[in-house]
């Protein structure tokens, strides 16, 4: 087992639970956000432990691939699933 500081981790993932992102918010722990319905479950959680979560906003920038050739994504498609729209 690693053993770390709890405020140091980032909890990252589609799919998380509303029990876990309480025990993160209990912790201290950043947590992305994925989409719109892990926002929703995040400040759900916030309200249940009764302490602000520390977010990190996963972006999905509206950039043609074209024109950086490093993305290799499909934003199209990718857009819809995980990210929030920029």
């Amino acid at each position: 087992m690693i053993w770390c500081k709890m405020n140091r981790c980032i909890f990252n993932g589609n799919g998380k639970s509303l029990e876990d992102l309480v025990l993160a918010a209990q912790e201290g722990v950043f947590v992305n956000v994925d989409s719109e319905f892990d926002l929703n479950n995040i400040v759900e959680a916030s309200r249940i432990s009764g302490k602000q979560v520390n977010v990190l906003l996963r972006i999905n920038p509206d950039v043609d691939p074209q024109v950086w050739l490093k993305f290799t994504l499909n934003f199209s498609i990718m857009s819809n699933i995980i990210g929030l729209g920029y």
